[in-house]
């Protein structure tokens, strides 16, 4: 059973609270118009960012497997539900404005965690959805699901056997989609500090540094900046050139004159992410990589000026395609996603992409060619297949941006005229 009826304990109001109580409501009431213009009674989120978004819920311990942290019930009508494990409790009335916070006794033991479906189910009956229209976090747009066992999903739709769920991730997506002006602060301040932190890593990376170490120096600047760590993809050596999207984690990989350093590593800062994604040349620079690094900026600032509210997604496609093009480079079919309180979220923009770029979203806009063993995506138009597999590395960029009614703001971001590291070399 879940206690009920223990108001708050600890903290009056929110006190660590990371919006204002304006900003919960008005994402609270959006979300309630859109659940009623589909005829959804309820809608039940078990996922981080979720539940984070709508109710300000937040805990280090979303990373383990051991418990769930938080489970959020929007009900038309009536206000929010929050259930957690009771140890949570103090967190719960720090962070969030809701006020009915149902708590779990004994969360970590087996059998309650796998009967915690059924005590959300009886919530939702107390609350008279059980035969009603319940919201559930599936759907297509972003691939969103139910972060949790299939038996667990399986138990709450048993416990509610007259209730009928339906996908509503489009309407979680169409309230996180266009960021408030408080998400857009909080993204700009998270881009600004992690690319100063970039730039720290620039000035003192030094020769003869492995991966690792160089991993290590780079983290550590966002960290020191008051950051959470949002992920970290680096690569220095040619032998790891194949190695897409992996950490500076290998013992003993050496940073050297002529390697071509990918890096893409992002900051977090109140739940909102922030990144850098550069290549920065070991100088100097061949001829050849700097043909790639050209294309590359060129793709983007076609992407980019193609950019408004109502733009669809295709088109921001071509103009970057137009622009490799005349680079004498073939399109990759991807060049950006949206951003906030996860580091992907949509609309990608893809050749496949249906979701128009709204005024109010904020873009990641990046441009990547692969020219490395196996793996080609972005290459030369007149290359041959075997001549396109070549080992010259990843070349890409990203930068970020609100989108505006006619265009964009660019928000901070890491100087791309540097190109080369350590900086005593220079640039090209």
């Amino acid at each position: 059973m879940l206690n009920k009826g223990i108001g708050r304990t600890f903290y009056r109001t929110p006190t660590f609270a990371e919006f204002p109580k304006s900003e919960y409501e008005a994402r609270v009431k959006k979300a309630y118009d859109l659940m009623k213009a589909e005829e959804i009674d309820a809608l039940l989120l078990w996922d981080e960012e979720n539940i984070r978004y709508f109710t300000g819920f937040n805990s280090t311990h979303w990373r383990s497997k051991s418990i769930q942290p938080a489970v959020a019930i929007l009900v038309q009508g009536q206000a929010p539900v929050l259930v957690v494990p009771e140890f949570f409790r103090g967190v719960s009335e720090a962070t969030t404005y809701v006020d009915d916070i149902r708590g779990q006794e004994r969360f970590d033991h087996i059998p309650n965690l796998r009967a915690l479906p059924r005590e959300v189910a009886a919530v939702l009956s107390e609350m008279s959805c059980a035969t009603k229209r319940i919201g559930i976090e599936d759907g297509d747009v972003a691939n969103m699901y139910i972060p949790r066992p299939v038996r667990d999903i399986d138990t709450l739709r048993a416990a509610l056997p007259k209730a009928t769920f339906v996908g509503a991730a489009h309407i979680i997506w169409a309230c996180r989609v266009i960021k408030s002006d408080l998400e857009v602060d909080a993204i700009r301040r998270a881009w600004a500090l992690t690319a100063e932190a970039f730039a720290e890593f620039v000035e003192r990376f030094e020769l003869g540094m492995s991966e690792r170490e160089a991993g290590a120096l780079l983290y550590a600047a966002i960290v020191r900046r008051g950051l959470t760590m949002g992920g970290m993809y680096f690569v220095g050596d040619p032998s790891r050139y194949p190695m897409i999207d992996s950490h500076p984690s290998f013992e003993g990989v050496p940073m050297r004159r002529g390697s071509h350093v990918v890096v893409e590593c992002g900051g977090v800062y109140k739940g909102y992410h922030g990144s850098v994604g550069r290549c920065l040349e070991i100088g100097p620079i061949s001829d050849e990589k700097l043909e790639f690094i050209e294309a590359v900026e060129a793709g983007q600032d076609g992407a980019l000026a193609s950019l408004r509210h109502g733009v669809k997604a295709q088109d921001v496609i071509a103009a970057a395609a137009a622009a490799l093009a005349k680079k004498g480079f073939k399109p990759t079919g991807f060049v950006g996603h949206s951003i906030g309180l996860t580091g992907h979220e949509p609309p990608d923009l893809t050749d496949t992409q249906t979701m128009l770029v709204q005024k109010g979203m904020v873009l990641a806009v990046e441009v990547w060619i692969y020219e490395i063993t196996g793996f080609t995506r972005g290459g030369r138009l007149t290359a041959e297949a075997s001549a396109s597999r070549k080992n010259l590395g990843q070349f890409g960029m990203e930068e970020v941006v609100l989108v505006t009614d006619d265009g964009y703001e660019m928000l901070p971001a890491f100087p791309r005229e540097i190109r080369m590291i350590p900086r005593s070399l220079g640039n090209a």
